[in-house]
């Protein structure tokens, strides 16, 4: 029978907190893109420049970034710590 139990799930979700999902850190994971937050001169970055996750060292501590051109040229290829970087919302 269609619709079994949906009043029960309805409940369920009503009864769990209400959480802000600006609060909640979004899980970064290889090939997301992210926003670089401090320059990296000795790579020619700057803050903003968007990378992409090649590789997550330990538990998300870190990542190593691949930063490119619009045409798809390497500029760099680093290691960050989780804190230089910030997940970009089109990942």
């Amino acid at each position: 029978m269609l619709g079994r139990g949906v009043g029960k799930q309805t409940r369920i979700m009503s009864e769990l907190p209400n959480i802000d999902a600006a609060l909640i850190p979004h899980m970064i994971a290889e090939l997301d893109r992210v926003i670089l937050a401090e320059d990296l001169p000795e790579y020619g970055l700057k803050a903003g420049d968007i990378g992409t996750v090649v590789l997550i060292h330990g538990e998300g501590e870190g990542y190593e970034v691949e930063f490119t051109t619009l045409d798809g040229e390497t500029l760099a290829v680093t290691s960050v710590f989780a804190s230089q970087v910030a997940a970009s919302a089109a990942t």
